[in-house]
């Protein structure tokens, strides 16, 4: 979780070295162990070390192994025993114990830009190639390590840390008027490529930045791989990988001795803690976001059960306080970008008990994405005339389910008959005509469909993993939105772990988180292991927002841009703007009219 920064010239001029200093500087909160700076002819490069690996300890950034190829990363290799041996056979040996900056610069002397097609973890990284005059840098598959970017006539300026990039005299000159609309209308940013600044870009997951010549040029390098089912003769066998890869994914994002969890009673996070306590973990320690008041919560009740199965101590943080009082704090502007987090108090108060435990913090996030419901299964077979396995699987979902396979008549119906479900929510019409027409966009909110992806078995579940939302959420966890030294790390987004995931059979796997709980078989308490997978009781953030109706029920004049003002007064005085569907709207207009109006916003840092 280092803080990386670059300044390259395009015009070859040199690199003000006290701006380099002070960008540098800055990202001390997120690397305070050391604070490091190389000037080259035409660049500079800024490194601040936050350290949470036995081989980070020693680490110097930016780092050269010959004085011509300098580099600077955030970066966390899984697999490093598997690339530690293609090294060794590619004539680029490197020590087991090197840092994970070093084997990605060896992997680069060995490979060239194909080393990404070696590299497995979560990292971002910028490599300065003085013999070819060349800036690569690369983001990690699934985009877990934030790259922010902006160039001009004379610099590009880059770094793994917004409010860094900000810094530039010119990177908040104007807004992203479509990242805007797309804040107002889904609550994050759509586009992978964009923020809410129009000069600064972000680099999409799997994706890498080249610049030589004075040009820069993004390409993808990385597709989900589309690999046929595996079919094993014994169901065990399915059960016994399961547990190999997860342990393993868990082991590679925990090479200390000592860690904490986000454990919830759930299967996902148990299942983590478990293996990580199987992966040789000593010091782990749970904490949990609990309600024991403002509404039905058994979440203390079932880690509580895991922790003592496990003798695992665990932290508890009741939310009741946070949601049930009158208040405004949440208006004060924390975010580089405009967010929904009106509880932003909460969630700094449950890093920093994280915090006291380890450098890092395991999550069960991802758990849902590999077993995402395979709702198409049962079409698709039919459709490649493979009777025999519908009604062979069809008969074990049946058996399983209690109920009929699904087959998408429901939702045909649904479209057909305009029959609006629970979750249903109006395009809001109190957005202003020209903003609206001259963007598009209701187009865009009458595109909106379920997330697929090109692939034979999983299309859901693929389509699920690559939706901008896990990259905005992966963005808000990272110390340079947080400000907290913590480390987010996910054992289920472990890439080796998804490719299984994706390729078994998705009856009866897949149902019910049906291969979860079979792995957990003697490793968690039953009344854990058979939970029933069922959302909160209530809803923690409509509760706070209700609490404090007066202040998301104003008209805000900074927004007349972008909101209609008489049809938007009409809405937030009408019943249903604070109902579950539609009570984000007012949320991301008072939220937006908050940020805009932060003279933060438009001065860097």
């Amino acid at each position: 979780m280092s803080g990386i920064v670059g300044i390259l010239s395009v015009r070859g001029e040199a690199v003000d070295s006290s701006f380099l200093q002070a960008l540098t500087a800055f990202m001390a909160f997120r690397g305070p162990d050391t604070q490091q700076t190389w000037m080259g002819n035409g660049i500079g490069l800024g490194h601040t070390l936050l350290s949470t690996t036995p081989e980070s300890a020693n680490e110097q950034q930016p780092l050269s192994l010959d004085g011509n190829v300098w580099i600077v990363a955030d970066a966390r290799l899984d697999a490093r025993a598997d690339l530690l041996s293609e090294l060794h056979h590619a004539g680029h040996a490197a020590p087991n114990g090197a840092g994970d900056a070093a084997l990605i610069l060896r992997s680069y002397a060995a490979w060239g830009e194909a080393c990404l097609d070696h590299l497995l973890g979560d990292f971002c990284f910028a490599i300065w190639d003085e013999n070819r005059k060349s800036l690569f840098c690369a983001h990690d598959q699934l985009g877990v390590k934030p790259f922010y970017y902006t160039q001009s006539e004379r610099w590009l300026v880059f770094s793994n840390t917004l409010d860094c990039v900000r810094m530039h005299p010119r990177a908040c000159a104007s807004l992203n008027e479509l990242s805007l609309a797309e804040y107002l209308l889904f609550g994050s940013i759509q586009d992978p490529a964009a923020t809410i600044f129009a000069p600064i870009h972000r680099l999409p997951p799997a994706h890498a930045l080249n610049w030589r010549g004075g040009r820069v040029s993004v390409q993808r390098y990385w597709t989900p791989p589309l690999d046929e089912e595996i079919c094993y003769k014994r169901p065990s066998d399915y059960i016994e990988h399961f547990r190999h890869l997860l342990q393993l994914a868990t082991k590679d994002r925990l090479r200390a001795d000592r860690a904490a969890i986000s454990l919830s009673g759930g299967l996902d996070s148990t299942s983590v803690a478990a293996f990580a306590r199987r992966a040789g973990v000593n010091h782990l320690r749970g904490v949990t976001l609990v309600y024991d008041k403002v509404m039905p919560d058994e979440e203390r009740h079932y880690s509580g059960l895991f922790a003592e199965s496990q003798g695992i101590p665990i932290d508890y943080l009741a939310g009741d306080g946070y949601i049930s009082a009158v208040q405004t704090d949440f208006l004060e502007v924390r975010s580089s970008q405009p967010d929904e987090n009106i509880l932003p108090a909460l969630d700094s108060d449950f890093r920093r008990l994280a915090s006291r435990t380890s450098r890092v913090l395991l999550t069960g996030e991802g758990g849902d994405v590999g077993l995402f419901p395979a709702n198409s299964h049962f079409r698709r077979l039919l459709r490649q005339r493979r009777f025999g396995r519908f009604l062979r699987d069809g008969a074990r979902y049946t058996m399983s389910r209690r109920g009929l396979p699904p087959m998408g008549v429901r939702t045909l119906l649904q479209r057909r008959s305009l029959i609006r479900d629970r979750w249903h929510v109006d395009y809001p019409e109190w957005l202003n005509r020209d903003f609206d027409s001259s963007l598009g966009l209701r187009e865009r909110w009458n595109e909106r469909k379920a997330p697929q992806a090109p692939h034979p078995h999983r299309p859901e579940a693929v389509g699920a993993l690559l939706a901008t939302h896990w990259q905005n959420c992966f963005e808000d966890c990272d110390p340079g939105a947080t400000r907290v030294c913590l480390e987010y790390v996910h054992p289920y987004f472990d890439l080796r772990l998804l490719r299984f995931l994706f390729s078994i059979p998705p009856v009866p796997w897949t149902l019910d988180k049906f291969l979860t709980r079979a792995a957990l078989q003697d490793m968690v308490p039953e009344a854990v292991r058979l939970r029933p997978k069922t959302p909160l009781a209530a809803n923690p953030l409509l509760i706070f927002v209700r609490n404090n109706r007066a202040a998301f029920s104003q008209t805000p004049a900074n927004m007349a841009a972008y909101v209609d003002r008489p049809k938007y007064d009409a809405f937030v005085k009408s019943p249903a703007a604070f109902s579950l569907n539609n009570y984000p709207f007012p949320v991301r207009v008072t939220m937006l009219s908050a940020w805009l109006s932060s003279p933060a916003v438009f001065q860097g840092n």
